[in-house]
């Protein structure tokens, strides 16, 4: 038993010198440091364990078990900063702790009995184990599904390998130490220890998963408004011409532009700026639906695309937008912002440029209308105004 337990400890080293190499060459890995030293908690445990029968029972029995529930305690913490999760209860896990430590002081070194350590740390161990499977299996990240499932069921399986060595204690007191395990103890030890590995190896394919989405998403999104760069925008708008295509449908853009934004950083900074742009597209994103895409599209720019729509329907759409942003209040230094919109609705025959080309065709129409308004490419050239009366049809819609 002593070369399987040395063979286990030599296994745990090269996992802990692989997660340090990890740590050094791949910036801003979440997870990692808790996993590496989760496994360096439980590689000490190991060595304690491979003490006996040298050594105090305290030393060689009770502190390895401690040790299993310390290393537990850190792979959830390793968990949910993976996942970004804010720690649940940690005082509540170092109470625990705490209580562990204190019954398996008392079933070690004041009142020797094997078989009440093992109710005391591995009911701790399971608890433990469980409430990091349900930490997995309650994140929402459909993404990332297939290691966040991989990983909840490797540490539900830890906990319950933990709740069959309590029944089997229960039926079959263990009549000996580690060393000299009988069969059903050294099966424990096995198959935790192999669940354990696999569980630290999932965590780390979660947390490189984790990376790429993070990545991509960095790609995609604007990073002062959260929402869909311009390269983001055009994959989808693209993707919505295909299928407006096929089906017939009827793709909407809205091109939105700050009015007289120049002066607004010339007279209050960038700072002002940025907060300005913020709270345009809060306003945005609270009044496009779900289905549609809103982008910001550059400097002062948005942009949005509606699906199934008509030229109509997406005036109306727009002149609710221009509301939005005209009826903003609270903005620093008391800035009353408006924003110029042109509307283009795309056919059969539109490719992303000549859509583009007729938003903004019809958004510089508003520009020469008087700002604070919105135009449609639709209108006829001669007869385009800004249809920004609230009498107007569109309004009474």
């Amino acid at each position: 038993m002593r070369h399987l337990l040395a063979g286990y400890a030599v296994v745990l080293m090269l996992f802990i010198i692989a997660c340090s190499a990890i740590e050094r060459n791949a910036a801003g890995l979440n997870g990692v440091r808790w996993v590496r030293r989760a496994f360096c908690v439980a590689l000490a445990g190991l060595l304690l364990a491979m003490c006996q029968p040298f050594a105090p029972a305290f030393f060689s029995a009770a502190l390895p078990q401690v040790s299993v529930f310390a290393a537990l305690v850190l792979f959830r913490f390793a968990v949910e900063e993976t996942l970004e999760h804010k720690t649940q209860h940690p005082y509540l896990s170092i109470a625990a702790g705490v209580a562990v430590f204190s019954g398996l002081l008392f079933c070690s070194a004041i009142h020797a009995h094997a078989r009440t350590r093992i109710y005391v740390s591995d009911t701790a161990d399971a608890i433990q184990a469980m409430m990091t499977a349900v930490v997995l299996f309650r994140s929402r990240n459909t993404a990332l599904r297939s290691a966040i499932r991989t990983t909840g069921y490797l540490m539900a399986a830890v906990a319950v390998i933990h709740i069959f060595r309590i029944v089997a204690a229960t039926v079959r007191p263990p009549q000996h130490g580690i060393m000299h395990a009988d069969p059903f103890q050294a099966y424990f030890i096995f198959f935790n220890f192999t669940f354990g590995i696999g569980a630290g190896l999932s965590l780390i394919w979660l947390s490189f998963c984790c990376q790429r989405d993070n990545l991509q998403a960095l790609a995609l999104t604007d990073g002062l408004t959260g929402l869909l760069n311009r390269r983001a925008f055009e994959e989808a708008l693209q993707r919505e011409l295909v299928y407006a295509r096929r089906y017939g449908k009827g793709t909407g853009l809205v091109l939105i532009d700050l009015d007289y934004f120049k002066r607004i950083n010339d007279a209050h900074g960038h700072p002002v700026g940025d907060e300005v742009i913020r709270r345009v597209s809060a306003a945005l994103q609270a009044g496009t639906r779900g289905s549609d895409a809103l982008a910001r599209f550059g400097g002062e720019e948005f942009i949005v695309m509606l699906r199934d729509t008509d030229p109509f329907h997406a005036s109306t759409a727009a002149e609710r937008m221009r509301m939005r942003v005209e009826a903003l209040r609270g903005m620093p230094a008391g800035i009353q912002v408006t924003a110029s919109l042109g509307v283009a609705v795309g056919d059969s025959s539109d490719t992303i440029e000549s859509l583009l080309k007729k938003a903004d065709d019809a958004l510089y129409a508003s520009k020469r209308a008087g700002r604070n308004a919105v135009t449609s490419h639709q209108t006829p050239a001669e007869n385009i105004a800004a249809i920004a009366d609230p009498q107007s049809e569109l309004l009474a819609t």
